[in-house]
């Protein structure tokens, strides 16, 4: 039996913006297990997540969360 999958749109706009962000195409981040965010040499973020697992932006995600958190 195949699972019935649902858009990442579709979840994202269930999830709470404070805490969840969409960082790409594919992946939603919950932002309260990231450990550390740094800056690529392309200006892409990265998050370091506290278990070593690391998610790119895609750069456009990149821009959007800078100006949602001043960074």
């Amino acid at each position: 039996m195949a699972a019935n999958k649902k858009p990442l749109s579709e979840i994202e706009a269930r999830l709470d913006p404070k805490i969840f962000f969409r960082a790409n195409s594919g992946e939603i981040i919950n932002l309260l297990s990231v450990g550390h965010l740094k800056i690529t040499s392309n200006g892409h973020l990265v998050a370091q997540f506290l278990d070593g697992l690391e998610v790119c932006f895609d750069a456009d995600r990149s821009r959007i969360f800078e100006q949602m958190h001043r960074l």
